[in-house]
């Protein structure tokens, strides 16, 4: 499979699983119900530029890393801060993790391989 098409294919994968449950609360708790998924703008605007670092005719790791470093702190604030406005009066680390559903990770992780496959695009580019 060519390169550009399978980083493609990690930024679709990564779209799907923003729309997942990144972070919920139970009823039980203060009888509210809340569900975060990780739809940002940043989100938005990094996928963009990974997407436009495949479509040129050499792939580019440096905006591919950019991008992925955008989506890696986007998702830490978030997932960081997504109680504080109905729950917590601040950023609560424990509670934060502790309510961390399998959308969180998976975009976590697929951010991170976008990551390390700019890192390594980006040595290869340098070599030659």
């Amino acid at each position: 499979m060519n390169k550009n098409k399978a980083v493609v294919l990690i930024c679709i994968a990564y779209a799907f699983s923003l729309l997942s449950c990144w972070a919920a609360v139970d009823v039980s708790i203060d009888g509210v119900r809340i569900i975060r998924t990780g739809i940002t703008p940043f989100a938005v605007v990094a996928l963009a530029l990974i997407i436009y670092a495949c479509h040129r005719k050499q792939i580019n790791g440096t905006l591919i890393c950019l991008g992925a470093v955008i989506l890696l702190i986007a998702e830490i604030y978030y997932l960081l801060t997504w109680p504080i406005p109905a729950i917590n009066n601040g950023i609560n680390i424990g509670f934060s993790i502790q309510h961390i559903q399998a959308g969180a990770i998976i975009s976590f992780s697929l951010a991170l391989l976008l990551f390390l496959i700019g890192i390594i695009e980006t040595i290869r580019t340098n070599k030659k």
